[in-house]
């Protein structure tokens, strides 16, 4: 309930606020540790977000928590690790959301991992390294999971990131979705990536159902050169 939920908030607002007077990350971490084998279920909620949030160190103490017998504690654990900033945690959600046998366990694990998938490609200069997201659509089999990953790549502008979503023009249940993401890049990127734009325009004309789309995606072809 409501007023549950606002206990938890202050307990883990407090949590952080205490570990962050401590100055040595190991012995912030120790601290925190100490209270999961003795608190209520509900303070141990507590203590794993708050852990998951300081990162660093502090995962490996979530990550513990994953193989715990207790199922109430890997679920705490696995919904911690998907709310943390720290970027080390997306191999453990990519494992997570490929094999999990809990769907929603696997859902939670897919959109945190693209969460820092995102953080890490714009904490970049230059180039995108786009891994990140082509690992998640190797293991995205669902239509949802393939929406969130291309919500992901639609907000890229780069020629790499049309080539990921380019192989989902043609795919059912995610076409028109590829195809609005793909049309985004290419009338971002038409100038510096001409040729990628202008691909990727073809292969919507080709593979579109939806007059809207093929109307932008043609009006949008006459003015990139054919060569």
């Amino acid at each position: 309930n409501t007023r549950s939920e606002a206990v938890r908030n202050a307990t883990e607002n407090l949590l952080l606020r205490v570990s962050k007077q401590v100055p040595d990350e190991a012995q912030r971490t120790s601290i925190l540790i100490a209270g999961l084998s003795t608190a209520p279920l509900e303070t141990r909620a507590s203590i794993l977000k708050a852990l998951g949030a300081m990162g660093g160190v502090a995962l490996s103490a979530v990550r513990a928590e994953l193989n715990s017998a207790d199922p109430k504690m890997q679920d705490l654990a696995i919904r911690a690790l998907t709310n943390t900033p720290d970027a080390q945690a997306m191999p453990d959600l990519l494992q997570i959301a490929a094999s999990s046998a809990n769907p929603v366990h696997r859902t939670l694990a897919l959109r945190g991992y693209l969460r820092l998938a995102e953080g890490v490609v714009s904490g970049r200069g230059g180039k995108p390294d786009l891994g990140g997201y082509a690992q998640a659509l190797k293991i995205a089999t669902g239509t949802d999971d393939k929406k969130s990953v291309l919500a992901g790549l639609s907000r890229i502008h780069d020629a790499a990131s049309l080539a990921l979503i380019v192989p989902l023009l043609g795919e059912d249940g995610v076409r028109n979705e590829a195809a609005l993401a793909a049309l985004g890049i290419a009338r971002n990127i038409r100038d510096k990536s001409p040729q990628e734009a202008r691909s990727a325009l073809e292969r919507i004309v080709a593979t579109s159902k939806d007059e809207e789309v093929l109307k932008q995606a043609n009006d949008l072809m006459k003015v990139i050169p054919s060569s």
